[in-house]
């Protein structure tokens, strides 16, 4: 209904105290996915902060938006060719949720399918 839902007392414009590798090493105790968001913008993402995904860090793929495509990805970042990607709508607007997706194929849906 585009109403507000809610408000949050917490000043959220600071950076964790948490590593990235601790924060994907704990993503990955709980069972899940950890997936670099929106590398394709220069803002909040690993590749516009430290400039390159570290070697060590064990993401299971890397998320582009709308605005990228994945064939410009590919020519774009080609030391990232090994990774999986997904793409989404990133979206921050009621209208824009879906308007990009990836499809999965699986079995079950469950994250352990491999």
């Amino acid at each position: 209904m585009d109403e507000v839902e809610g408000f949050n007392d917490r000043l959220l414009i600071g950076s964790t105290g948490i590593s990235l590798q601790e924060t994907v090493e704990t993503v990955h105790s709980f069972g899940g996915i950890a997936i670099a968001a929106h590398i394709d913008r220069e803002s909040f993402s690993v590749l516009g902060q430290l400039g390159f995904i570290p070697p060590d860090i064990r993401f299971d793929a890397l998320e582009i938006s709308r605005r990228t495509g994945l064939k410009e990805v590919r020519e774009r970042y080609p030391d990232l060719r090994d990774y999986t990607f997904i793409e989404s709508s990133d979206a921050h607007f009621i209208t824009d949720i879906g308007k990009v997706f990836t499809k999965i194929f699986m079995e079950e849906p469950s994250l352990s399918e491999e």
